[in-house]
Protein backbone atom coordinates (compact mmCIF):
# COMPACT_ATOMS: atom_id res chain seq x y z
CA UNK A 1 0.00 0.00 0.00
CA UNK A 2 3.00 2.56 0.78
CA UNK A 3 4.93 1.78 -2.45
CA UNK A 4 1.16 2.63 -4.52
CA UNK A 5 1.16 5.84 -2.56
CA UNK A 6 4.41 6.73 -3.30
CA UNK A 7 3.96 6.27 -6.96
CA UNK A 8 1.05 7.98 -6.85
CA UNK A 9 2.76 10.97 -5.49
CA UNK A 10 5.54 10.96 -7.69
CA UNK A 11 3.08 11.16 -10.80
CA UNK A 12 0.77 13.76 -9.18
CA UNK A 13 3.87 15.86 -8.26
CA UNK A 14 5.74 15.41 -11.84
CA UNK A 15 2.23 16.55 -13.53
CA UNK A 16 2.70 19.71 -11.02
CA UNK A 17 6.09 20.54 -11.99
CA UNK A 18 5.38 20.33 -16.13
CA UNK A 19 2.43 22.26 -15.91
CA UNK A 20 4.21 25.16 -14.01
CA UNK A 21 7.05 25.34 -16.14
CA UNK A 22 5.11 25.53 -19.20
CA UNK A 23 1.91 27.70 -18.30
CA UNK A 24 4.25 30.35 -16.13
CA UNK A 25 6.18 32.24 -19.18
CA UNK A 26 2.73 32.86 -20.77
CA UNK A 27 1.56 35.02 -18.16
CA UNK A 28 4.62 37.58 -17.71
CA UNK A 29 5.58 36.93 -21.47
CA UNK A 30 4.62 39.59 -24.51
CA UNK A 31 5.93 40.08 -27.93
CA UNK A 32 8.56 42.92 -27.61
CA UNK A 33 9.09 45.43 -30.64
CA UNK A 34 11.71 47.62 -32.29
CA UNK A 35 11.83 50.50 -29.66
CA UNK A 36 11.05 48.42 -26.82
CA UNK A 37 13.45 47.80 -23.74
CA UNK A 38 14.04 43.70 -23.29
CA UNK A 39 13.57 42.31 -19.72
CA UNK A 40 17.13 40.81 -18.08
CA UNK A 41 16.89 37.36 -20.24
CA UNK A 42 18.11 34.71 -18.44
CA UNK A 43 19.93 32.60 -21.11
CA UNK A 44 20.77 28.74 -20.13
CA UNK A 45 21.25 25.46 -22.10
CA UNK A 46 24.25 26.50 -23.83
CA UNK A 47 26.72 24.65 -25.99
CA UNK A 48 30.34 26.06 -26.34
CA UNK A 49 30.04 28.64 -24.06
CA UNK A 50 31.58 28.78 -20.93
CA UNK A 51 28.86 29.42 -18.59
CA UNK A 52 26.20 27.27 -17.55
CA UNK A 53 24.28 30.35 -17.05
CA UNK A 54 24.22 34.24 -18.37
CA UNK A 55 21.94 37.20 -18.18
CA UNK A 56 21.41 39.96 -20.90
CA UNK A 57 22.76 42.60 -18.19
CA UNK A 58 25.84 40.41 -19.00
CA UNK A 59 26.64 41.98 -21.79
CA UNK A 60 25.75 45.80 -21.10
CA UNK A 61 27.00 47.93 -23.21
CA UNK A 62 27.66 45.51 -26.35
CA UNK A 63 25.21 45.12 -29.00
CA UNK A 64 23.74 41.42 -28.77
CA UNK A 65 22.76 40.10 -31.97
CA UNK A 66 19.90 37.00 -31.47
CA UNK A 67 20.17 34.87 -33.87
CA UNK A 68 16.95 31.76 -33.81
CA UNK A 69 18.67 28.98 -36.30
CA UNK A 70 17.85 25.24 -36.51
CA UNK A 71 20.18 22.53 -37.53
CA UNK A 72 17.50 21.43 -40.46
CA UNK A 73 17.35 25.19 -41.70
CA UNK A 74 19.94 25.12 -44.78
CA UNK A 75 20.06 29.22 -44.97
CA UNK A 76 21.00 29.53 -40.69
CA UNK A 77 23.89 26.52 -40.99
CA UNK A 78 25.13 29.29 -44.05
CA UNK A 79 24.98 32.24 -42.17
CA UNK A 80 26.56 30.86 -38.55
CA UNK A 81 29.97 31.27 -39.75
CA UNK A 82 29.67 34.60 -41.01
CA UNK A 83 28.62 35.55 -37.63
CA UNK A 84 31.16 33.76 -36.15
CA UNK A 85 33.50 36.05 -38.21
CA UNK A 86 32.11 38.90 -37.46
CA UNK A 87 32.09 37.61 -33.28
CA UNK A 88 35.70 37.68 -33.43
CA UNK A 89 36.13 40.69 -35.72
CA UNK A 90 34.72 42.36 -33.06
CA UNK A 91 34.66 40.58 -29.96
CA UNK A 92 34.51 43.36 -27.25
CA UNK A 93 31.93 45.52 -29.20
CA UNK A 94 29.30 42.73 -29.79
CA UNK A 95 27.65 39.65 -28.94
CA UNK A 96 26.36 37.01 -31.16
CA UNK A 97 24.52 34.34 -29.79
CA UNK A 98 22.49 31.85 -31.95
CA UNK A 99 19.43 29.98 -30.36
CA UNK A 100 17.64 26.89 -31.25
CA UNK A 101 14.33 25.27 -30.21
CA UNK A 102 16.09 21.94 -30.65
CA UNK A 103 17.95 19.47 -28.40
CA UNK A 104 20.90 20.09 -26.83
CA UNK A 105 21.89 16.76 -28.06
CA UNK A 106 20.62 17.44 -31.28
CA UNK A 107 22.61 20.78 -31.59
CA UNK A 108 25.71 19.20 -29.99
CA UNK A 109 26.04 16.36 -32.49
CA UNK A 110 25.65 18.60 -35.32
CA UNK A 111 28.35 21.47 -34.71
CA UNK A 112 30.75 18.35 -34.09
CA UNK A 113 30.01 16.16 -37.04
CA UNK A 114 29.39 19.25 -39.66
CA UNK A 115 32.66 20.42 -41.13
CA UNK A 116 31.25 23.95 -41.57
CA UNK A 117 31.53 24.71 -37.93
CA UNK A 118 34.92 23.18 -37.46
CA UNK A 119 36.56 26.46 -36.63
CA UNK A 120 33.36 27.95 -35.36
CA UNK A 121 33.26 29.11 -31.66
CA UNK A 122 30.10 30.83 -31.08
CA UNK A 123 27.84 29.46 -28.43
CA UNK A 124 24.23 28.45 -28.84
CA UNK A 125 21.42 28.55 -26.68
CA UNK A 126 19.36 25.08 -26.62
CA UNK A 127 15.73 23.93 -26.16
CA UNK A 128 14.51 27.55 -25.81
CA UNK A 129 10.69 28.06 -24.98
CA UNK A 130 10.93 31.81 -23.89
CA UNK A 131 13.19 33.87 -26.22
CA UNK A 132 11.08 32.90 -29.21
CA UNK A 133 8.11 34.24 -27.44
CA UNK A 134 9.16 37.42 -26.73
CA UNK A 135 10.13 37.22 -30.32
CA UNK A 136 7.84 35.66 -32.42
CA UNK A 137 8.15 34.50 -35.91
CA UNK A 138 8.07 32.34 -38.83
CA UNK A 139 10.51 31.96 -40.71
CA UNK A 140 14.32 31.29 -39.61
CA UNK A 141 16.89 33.00 -40.02
CA UNK A 142 15.76 35.50 -37.69
CA UNK A 143 17.90 38.22 -36.18
CA UNK A 144 17.18 40.33 -33.19
CA UNK A 145 19.52 43.40 -32.29
CA UNK A 146 19.66 44.71 -29.03
CA UNK A 147 21.71 47.88 -27.90
CA UNK A 148 24.23 48.28 -24.83
CA UNK A 149 21.06 49.48 -23.03
CA UNK A 150 18.99 46.43 -23.56
CA UNK A 151 16.76 47.93 -26.22
CA UNK A 152 15.49 46.46 -29.66
CA UNK A 153 16.85 48.42 -32.10
CA UNK A 154 16.09 46.42 -35.58
CA UNK A 155 14.68 43.10 -36.10
CA UNK A 156 16.29 41.73 -39.23
CA UNK A 157 16.91 38.55 -41.71
CA UNK A 158 20.50 36.94 -41.74
CA UNK A 159 21.54 38.98 -44.55
CA UNK A 160 21.67 42.21 -42.72
CA UNK A 161 23.94 40.93 -40.28
CA UNK A 162 26.53 42.39 -42.27
CA UNK A 163 30.07 44.37 -41.25
CA UNK A 164 28.77 47.45 -42.83
CA UNK A 165 25.61 47.02 -40.98
CA UNK A 166 27.60 46.32 -37.52
CA UNK A 167 29.81 49.41 -37.99
CA UNK A 168 26.54 51.67 -38.52
CA UNK A 169 24.62 50.76 -35.80
CA UNK A 170 28.48 50.73 -33.28
CA UNK A 171 29.60 53.92 -34.71
CA UNK A 172 25.50 55.43 -33.63
CA UNK A 173 24.87 56.24 -37.13
CA UNK A 174 21.09 56.70 -37.65
CA UNK A 175 20.78 53.57 -39.85
CA UNK A 176 17.24 52.03 -40.61
CA UNK A 177 17.82 48.55 -41.31
CA UNK A 178 14.88 46.73 -43.23
CA UNK A 179 12.52 45.27 -40.78
CA UNK A 180 11.42 41.08 -41.19
CA UNK A 181 8.26 40.58 -41.21
CA UNK A 182 7.00 37.00 -41.05
CA UNK A 183 2.97 36.86 -41.62
CA UNK A 184 1.37 34.71 -39.50
CA UNK A 185 -2.49 34.49 -40.57
CA UNK A 186 -2.19 32.86 -43.99
CA UNK A 187 -5.12 31.49 -45.28
CA UNK A 188 -3.89 28.75 -48.21
CA UNK A 189 -7.50 28.26 -49.14
CA UNK A 190 -7.98 31.83 -49.90
CA UNK A 191 -6.03 33.95 -52.95
CA UNK A 192 -3.50 36.02 -51.62
CA UNK A 193 -4.79 39.08 -53.14
CA UNK A 194 -7.85 38.34 -51.49
CA UNK A 195 -7.21 38.14 -47.75
CA UNK A 196 -4.62 34.89 -47.96
CA UNK A 197 -2.47 36.90 -46.38
CA UNK A 198 -4.58 37.83 -43.20
CA UNK A 199 -6.64 40.90 -42.01
CA UNK A 200 -3.41 42.33 -40.75
CA UNK A 201 -0.82 42.35 -43.80
CA UNK A 202 -1.97 44.73 -46.54
CA UNK A 203 -0.35 43.25 -50.18
CA UNK A 204 2.16 46.13 -51.12
CA UNK A 205 1.42 47.36 -55.18
CA UNK A 206 4.95 47.24 -55.90
CA UNK A 207 5.26 43.23 -54.60
CA UNK A 208 2.91 42.54 -57.79
CA UNK A 209 4.78 41.75 -61.12
CA UNK A 210 1.70 40.13 -62.79
CA UNK A 211 -1.58 38.59 -62.32
CA UNK A 212 -4.89 37.90 -63.65
CA UNK A 213 -8.10 37.74 -62.48
CA UNK A 214 -11.07 36.45 -64.07
CA UNK A 215 -14.21 37.23 -61.73
CA UNK A 216 -18.08 37.09 -62.18
CA UNK A 217 -20.35 39.97 -62.64
CA UNK A 218 -19.52 42.74 -59.90
CA UNK A 219 -22.16 45.28 -60.07
CA UNK A 220 -21.37 49.48 -59.39
CA UNK A 221 -18.84 49.40 -62.45
CA UNK A 222 -18.94 50.83 -65.90
CA UNK A 223 -20.51 47.81 -67.30
CA UNK A 224 -18.85 46.84 -70.72
CA UNK A 225 -16.13 49.37 -70.19
CA UNK A 226 -13.20 47.41 -71.77
CA UNK A 227 -9.92 49.61 -71.35
CA UNK A 228 -7.17 48.50 -73.86
CA UNK A 229 -3.74 49.27 -71.73
CA UNK A 230 -2.95 51.28 -69.35
CA UNK A 231 0.21 51.88 -68.03
CA UNK A 232 0.28 52.08 -64.43
CA UNK A 233 3.40 51.91 -62.39
CA UNK A 234 5.65 50.50 -64.97
CA UNK A 235 2.89 47.73 -65.79
CA UNK A 236 0.35 47.47 -68.49
CA UNK A 237 -3.10 46.16 -67.93
CA UNK A 238 -6.21 45.18 -69.95
CA UNK A 239 -9.01 45.42 -67.98
CA UNK A 240 -12.86 44.80 -68.53
CA UNK A 241 -15.81 45.95 -66.46
CA UNK A 242 -18.53 43.62 -65.84
CA UNK A 243 -18.18 42.46 -70.03
CA UNK A 244 -19.94 40.16 -72.17
CA UNK A 245 -18.14 37.40 -73.47
CA UNK A 246 -17.69 39.51 -77.11
CA UNK A 247 -16.87 42.37 -75.10
CA UNK A 248 -13.73 40.26 -73.35
CA UNK A 249 -12.37 38.44 -76.56
CA UNK A 250 -12.67 42.28 -78.47
CA UNK A 251 -10.58 43.56 -75.82
CA UNK A 252 -8.09 40.81 -76.32
CA UNK A 253 -7.41 40.82 -79.68
CA UNK A 254 -7.67 44.38 -80.19
CA UNK A 255 -5.37 45.54 -77.59
CA UNK A 256 -2.83 47.63 -79.51
CA UNK A 257 -0.29 50.83 -79.15
CA UNK A 258 -0.43 53.65 -81.86
CA UNK A 259 2.29 54.74 -81.56
CA UNK A 260 5.72 54.32 -79.40
CA UNK A 261 4.69 56.74 -76.77
CA UNK A 262 2.47 54.12 -75.38
CA UNK A 263 -0.90 55.74 -75.76
CA UNK A 264 -3.40 52.82 -76.40
CA UNK A 265 -6.02 52.96 -79.51
CA UNK A 266 -8.91 53.44 -77.44
CA UNK A 267 -10.29 53.35 -80.98
CA UNK A 268 -9.89 49.58 -82.21
CA UNK A 269 -12.31 47.99 -79.96
CA UNK A 270 -15.25 50.00 -81.74
CA UNK A 271 -13.43 49.34 -85.13
CA UNK A 272 -13.39 45.54 -84.36
CA UNK A 273 -17.40 45.11 -83.08
CA UNK A 274 -18.64 44.64 -86.61
CA UNK A 275 -15.34 42.61 -87.50
CA UNK A 276 -16.90 40.15 -85.53
CA UNK A 277 -19.05 36.51 -86.33
CA UNK A 278 -20.38 34.64 -83.80
CA UNK A 279 -20.99 30.77 -85.06
CA UNK A 280 -21.86 29.24 -81.95
CA UNK A 281 -24.99 26.77 -80.76
CA UNK A 282 -25.37 28.82 -77.18
CA UNK A 283 -25.12 32.58 -77.90
CA UNK A 284 -26.51 33.61 -74.36
CA UNK A 285 -23.28 34.50 -73.77
CA UNK A 286 -23.39 37.02 -76.18
CA UNK A 287 -24.27 40.40 -77.50
CA UNK A 288 -25.92 39.99 -80.94
CA UNK A 289 -28.87 40.17 -83.44
CA UNK A 290 -32.07 38.62 -82.64
CA UNK A 291 -32.28 36.37 -85.86
CA UNK A 292 -35.20 37.51 -87.96
CA UNK A 293 -35.70 40.73 -86.64
CA UNK A 294 -33.75 44.30 -87.78
CA UNK A 295 -32.83 45.57 -84.54
CA UNK A 296 -33.56 43.98 -81.71
CA UNK A 297 -30.52 42.70 -79.98
CA UNK A 298 -30.43 40.36 -77.25
CA UNK A 299 -28.18 41.25 -74.09
CA UNK A 300 -26.72 38.57 -71.82
CA UNK A 301 -28.12 38.69 -68.01
CA UNK A 302 -25.66 39.79 -65.70
CA UNK A 303 -25.26 36.24 -64.60
CA UNK A 304 -23.48 35.85 -67.79
CA UNK A 305 -21.17 38.41 -67.59
CA UNK A 306 -17.82 38.92 -66.30
CA UNK A 307 -14.76 40.90 -65.45
CA UNK A 308 -11.33 40.23 -65.78
CA UNK A 309 -7.68 41.85 -65.28
CA UNK A 310 -4.78 41.24 -66.60
CA UNK A 311 -1.48 43.10 -65.36
CA UNK A 312 2.14 42.35 -66.64
CA UNK A 313 5.52 44.31 -66.56
CA UNK A 314 5.50 47.22 -69.21
CA UNK A 315 8.23 45.38 -71.11
CA UNK A 316 5.23 42.94 -71.82
CA UNK A 317 2.92 45.65 -73.79
CA UNK A 318 2.97 44.15 -77.16
CA UNK A 319 2.52 40.40 -76.15
CA UNK A 320 -0.36 41.24 -73.16
CA UNK A 321 -3.20 40.88 -75.90
CA UNK A 322 -1.73 37.66 -76.69
CA UNK A 323 -1.69 36.61 -72.99
CA UNK A 324 -5.07 37.54 -72.59
CA UNK A 325 -6.75 35.61 -75.52
CA UNK A 326 -4.70 32.78 -74.35
CA UNK A 327 -6.26 32.50 -70.92
CA UNK A 328 -9.94 33.65 -71.88
CA UNK A 329 -9.60 30.84 -74.79
CA UNK A 330 -8.32 28.47 -72.56
CA UNK A 331 -10.82 29.20 -69.56
CA UNK A 332 -14.29 29.62 -71.62
CA UNK A 333 -12.78 26.97 -74.11
CA UNK A 334 -13.12 24.53 -71.16
CA UNK A 335 -16.20 25.76 -69.89
CA UNK A 336 -18.46 26.36 -73.07
CA UNK A 337 -16.52 24.66 -75.55
CA UNK A 338 -15.98 27.73 -77.32
CA UNK A 339 -12.72 29.61 -79.01
CA UNK A 340 -12.39 32.67 -80.93
CA UNK A 341 -9.88 33.18 -83.97
CA UNK A 342 -8.78 35.24 -87.03
CA UNK A 343 -10.34 34.19 -90.13
CA UNK A 344 -10.35 36.07 -93.76
CA UNK A 345 -13.93 35.98 -94.95
CA UNK A 346 -15.70 37.93 -98.02
CA UNK A 347 -18.58 40.36 -95.89
CA UNK A 348 -20.80 42.84 -97.28
CA UNK A 349 -19.08 46.67 -96.11
CA UNK A 350 -19.76 50.14 -95.88
CA UNK A 351 -16.92 51.24 -98.08
CA UNK A 352 -16.29 55.27 -98.41
CA UNK A 353 -14.98 55.85 -101.33
CA UNK A 354 -13.66 59.30 -103.63
CA UNK A 355 -15.70 60.08 -106.53
CA UNK A 356 -13.76 63.29 -107.43
CA UNK A 357 -10.35 64.03 -105.73
CA UNK A 358 -10.83 67.87 -106.50
CA UNK A 359 -14.01 68.34 -104.90
CA UNK A 360 -12.61 66.82 -101.34
CA UNK A 361 -13.14 69.14 -98.49
CA UNK A 362 -9.51 69.41 -97.64
CA UNK A 363 -8.70 71.21 -94.06
CA UNK A 364 -8.13 75.35 -93.97
CA UNK A 365 -6.71 74.31 -90.20
CA UNK A 366 -8.39 75.22 -86.58
CA UNK A 367 -9.27 73.21 -83.78
CA UNK A 368 -9.38 69.41 -84.40
CA UNK A 369 -13.29 68.47 -84.06
CA UNK A 370 -15.86 65.88 -84.48
CA UNK A 371 -19.59 66.49 -83.84
CA UNK A 372 -22.44 64.46 -84.26
CA UNK A 373 -25.89 65.86 -83.29
CA UNK A 374 -28.41 62.65 -84.07
CA UNK A 375 -31.41 64.81 -82.86
CA UNK A 376 -31.11 67.33 -85.45
CA UNK A 377 -29.31 65.16 -87.79
CA UNK A 378 -25.97 66.75 -88.35
CA UNK A 379 -22.35 66.62 -88.54
CA UNK A 380 -19.66 68.69 -88.36
CA UNK A 381 -15.91 67.59 -89.13
CA UNK A 382 -13.26 70.32 -88.73
CA UNK A 383 -9.40 69.26 -89.09
CA UNK A 384 -9.74 65.56 -88.79
CA UNK A 385 -8.49 62.53 -91.23
CA UNK A 386 -11.17 60.63 -92.63
CA UNK A 387 -10.31 57.39 -90.59
CA UNK A 388 -11.10 59.20 -87.24
CA UNK A 389 -14.42 60.58 -88.75
CA UNK A 390 -15.19 56.62 -89.51
CA UNK A 391 -13.96 56.00 -85.86
CA UNK A 392 -16.37 58.38 -84.17
CA UNK A 393 -19.21 56.98 -86.23
CA UNK A 394 -18.63 53.38 -85.27
CA UNK A 395 -17.84 54.82 -81.29
CA UNK A 396 -21.07 56.22 -80.75
CA UNK A 397 -24.35 56.33 -83.45
CA UNK A 398 -23.14 52.92 -85.80
CA UNK A 399 -22.24 51.48 -82.74
CA UNK A 400 -24.48 48.69 -83.11
CA UNK A 401 -24.06 48.34 -86.91
CA UNK A 402 -23.49 44.75 -87.61
CA UNK A 403 -21.96 45.93 -91.36
CA UNK A 404 -18.00 46.91 -91.11
CA UNK A 405 -17.05 50.51 -92.39
CA UNK A 406 -13.85 51.17 -94.26
CA UNK A 407 -12.09 54.06 -96.08
CA UNK A 408 -10.62 53.92 -99.29
CA UNK A 409 -10.75 57.49 -100.40
CA UNK A 410 -6.79 57.29 -100.42
CA UNK A 411 -7.10 60.79 -98.47
CA UNK A 412 -4.58 61.11 -96.01
CA UNK A 413 -5.24 65.25 -95.60
CA UNK A 414 -7.33 66.15 -92.56
CA UNK A 415 -10.56 67.46 -94.45
CA UNK A 416 -13.35 70.36 -92.81
CA UNK A 417 -17.25 69.87 -93.93
CA UNK A 418 -20.84 70.52 -92.40
CA UNK A 419 -23.80 67.84 -93.59
CA UNK A 420 -27.52 67.34 -92.70
CA UNK A 421 -27.60 63.66 -92.73
CA UNK A 422 -28.76 61.15 -90.59
CA UNK A 423 -25.62 60.11 -88.28
CA UNK A 424 -27.41 55.92 -88.07
CA UNK A 425 -27.60 55.61 -92.04
CA UNK A 426 -24.30 55.29 -93.69
CA UNK A 427 -26.60 55.35 -97.06
CA UNK A 428 -27.73 58.96 -95.64
CA UNK A 429 -24.23 60.00 -94.51
CA UNK A 430 -22.78 58.67 -98.05
CA UNK A 431 -25.72 60.87 -99.78
CA UNK A 432 -24.79 64.48 -98.55
CA UNK A 433 -20.92 63.81 -99.04
CA UNK A 434 -21.40 63.40 -102.45
CA UNK A 435 -21.56 66.87 -103.43
CA UNK A 436 -17.79 66.88 -101.50
CA UNK A 437 -16.88 63.52 -103.78
CA UNK A 438 -17.07 61.38 -101.18
CA UNK A 439 -19.90 58.82 -100.78
CA UNK A 440 -20.46 55.31 -98.80
CA UNK A 441 -21.52 52.22 -101.16
CA UNK A 442 -22.37 48.42 -99.74
CA UNK A 443 -19.43 46.10 -101.11
CA UNK A 444 -18.45 42.72 -100.62
CA UNK A 445 -14.60 42.88 -99.35
CA UNK A 446 -12.51 40.51 -97.97
CA UNK A 447 -11.56 42.14 -94.37
CA UNK A 448 -10.16 39.40 -91.32
CA UNK A 449 -12.92 38.76 -89.16
CA UNK A 450 -12.54 37.75 -85.41
CA UNK A 451 -14.33 34.25 -85.24
CA UNK A 452 -16.39 33.06 -82.26
CA UNK A 453 -17.20 29.57 -82.53
CA UNK A 454 -17.57 26.01 -80.88
CA UNK A 455 -14.69 24.35 -80.88
CA UNK A 456 -16.29 21.06 -82.19
CA UNK A 457 -19.48 20.29 -83.87
CA UNK A 458 -21.94 22.67 -85.74
CA UNK A 459 -23.41 25.68 -85.11
CA UNK A 460 -25.77 28.90 -86.00
CA UNK A 461 -23.44 31.79 -87.99
CA UNK A 462 -24.88 35.28 -86.15
CA UNK A 463 -23.53 38.95 -86.53
CA UNK A 464 -22.74 40.88 -83.17
CA UNK A 465 -24.59 43.83 -81.85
Amino acid sequence: MKLVLKKELIILVTSFLYFSVRTQPDIAIHSLSIGEKCPDFKFDNFVRFSKPIAYLSDFKGKLVILDFWATWCASCVQAIPKLDELQKKYPSKIFVLPVSYEKKEVVESFLKRNAMFKHAELPSITQDSVLSQYFKHRLIPHDIWINGDGKVIAITGAEQVNDSNIIGVLSSKNISLPQKQDIFGQDIDKPILLGGLGKEYQFEEDHLICSSLLSGYIGGLASGNATQVMIENDRVKLLGDDCTLDCLFNMALNATYRSNNALPDTNAYARMRSRMILEVKDSSYFIHRIPGSHNKIYAPPPDKMFCYEIIRPSVDSLKIAAYALEELNNYFGDLLGVEVVKEKRKVLCWVLTSLHKGNIPYSKGGKRDVSIDTDNQLISVQNCPIDDFILTLMNGELLNSPIPMINETEVSQPIDFKIKADPTNPASIGKSLRKYGLDFVLAERELEMNVIRDKTGTATTLRLN
